[in-house]
């Protein structure tokens, strides 16, 4: 993480870090018929899940994005993206790492996306 102030870069280790276990995983048909507003892709614009994840005070530095970009063109990190009338309104991006996958950041300019 970049600190917001003087931009220096820190690592940090989530203790617990939130696992959803998939094959538990159960999703309500409320919100399956909720979500049937969006359209969902992977990949599409990842750079715009990252930005839509930066604040002003954020630490997301010009560093961060980059090297992220840069891992997402390796094909080690990728984002979740919710559409909705053609725009982005909202997603999730992170490492992908053999099985797992690791959230980083997520955002969302309509609700629930």
């Amino acid at each position: 993480m970049a600190d917001p102030v003087d931009g220096s870069l820190s690592l940090y280790e989530a203790d617990p870090r939130g696992v959803i276990p998939l094959d538990r995983f159960h999703a309500p048909r409320r919100l399956l018929r909720y979500l049937k507003q969006f359209e969902f892709a992977t990949d599409r614009d990842f750079a715009g899940v990252i930005d839509g994840c930066t604040r002003p005070v954020s630490w997301i530095s010009p560093e961060i994005r980059e090297a992220y970009i840069e891992l997402q063109k390796a094909g080690h990190a990728h984002s979740v993206e919710a559409w909705k009338d053609g725009r982005l309104a909202g997603g999730l991006y992170g490492v992908h790492l053999r099985g797992a996958f690791f959230a980083e950041s997520m955002f969302h300019v309509e609700s629930n996306a």
